[in-house]
């Protein structure tokens, strides 16, 4: 339908007034010009008589008709948007183009691999001044390993910077690697990032740089903490952190 323009009675062409005159007279509009405009109407080029006063409201209500179109569309965007990138975040092609991106976010001179900062746990990378902090003095250490003991448990480190850790599992030892996300499977497989394998299994019992150690799990992925007969999961990664074997072990 084409675009309608409205004009004042007086304005108009002689044409014009005369369809309005006519139409008056025929009764099929009130002679109330201040409220009545005319116009060109349909694809034919009939003149007809318009209504100013409805003609803005209904304008008004496509204008608003047309607002909540958009709305509702971006609304519609950003929900599938976030999913899209929630499923992207949790697959294996996320871990490797972050990976492959952004490597020295994650893998530090030293060869360690980088998580980031965790509120009152130490991480790997972290200073020992700051392992003190967090963890106290040791019961004791062992210069010649690195090995800073706290009950049965103890962090490695080296050239002041903690590397590795062991976990004994009897008391609570504030050391991660970050922390098993619920959503997602537990099962890793061969090609898992370092970073994939935390989302599904949560921070290792040991971690010995590249080689790490989940301790009671059964083969299905799945730890007993009551259960000391389980299998240990062994995890081998490569110089990019990226899963290269894996075993269950007695």
């Amino acid at each position: 339908m084409p675009k309608i323009y409205m004009t004042e009675i007086d304005k108009t062409s002689s044409d014009k007034q005369k369809v309005y005159n006519d139409l008056t007279k025929k009764g099929i509009v009130k002679d109330r010009p201040d409220d009545i405009n005319i116009g060109l109407a349909d694809e034919r080029g009939r003149e007809m008589i318009v209504n100013s006063k409805l003609e803005k409201k209904r304008m008004i209500v496509r204008k608003f008709d047309n607002i909540c179109i958009v709305l509702m569309l971006s609304a519609v965007f950003i929900i599938a948007a976030s999913a899209a990138i929630d499923v992207f975040l949790k697959s294996k092609a996320a871990d490797t183009f972050l990976l492959n991106t952004n490597r020295s976010a994650y893998i530090s001179e030293s060869g360690d691999y980088i998580f980031g900062s965790f509120e009152n746990y130490v991480t790997i990378g972290d200073t020992l001044e700051y392992a003190f902090d967090i963890l106290g003095f040791p019961d004791f250490y062992i210069k010649e390993s690195g090995q800073f003991f706290y009950g049965d448990s103890y962090i490695i480190v080296e050239n002041d910077k903690v590397v590795g850790y062991y976990k004994d599992g009897k008391e609570e030892f504030h050391v991660t690697v970050g922390y098993k996300d619920e959503g997602i499977s537990n099962a890793i497989g061969i090609g898992d990032s370092a970073g994939r394998v935390v989302k599904k299994l949560g921070s290792p019992d040991i971690y010995l740089k590249q080689k790490w150690i989940y301790k009671n799990y059964n083969e299905r992925f799945e730890k007993n903490i009551y259960d000391s007969s389980e299998k240990n999961l062994i995890v081998i990664f490569d110089d990019d952190y990226t899963v290269s074997a894996y075993e269950f072990t007695e």
